[in-house]
């Protein structure tokens, strides 16, 4: 089954990054930048790659990954 991108959580490190934004406007735009990616990710990849289910995203010049969660959305977090 592929995620539902509209369930989304962040990590706290992800959520360090606002800098004083408002919470509510950091988030749609974190999520409006991980769904923009979430569309072009295959269903399901064989090779190893990308998809779905755990893929990496730029957002304000920084890489980030979105990873499938145990309520069947994605968890976006930092690479470290």
């Amino acid at each position: 089954m592929i995620p539902n991108p509209m369930k989304t959580m962040a990590t706290i490190g992800v959520t360090s990054m606002q800098e004083g934004e408002e919470d509510y406007m950091f988030r749609i735009a974190l999520n409006v930048a991980m769904r923009n990616e979430f569309q072009v990710m295959p269903d399901v990849c064989t090779d190893g790659g990308n998809d779905k289910h755990f893929f990496s995203f730029t957002f304000r010049g920084r890489k980030l990954f979105a990873a499938e969660n145990e309520i069947g959305g994605l968890t976006i977090m930092l690479p470290e």
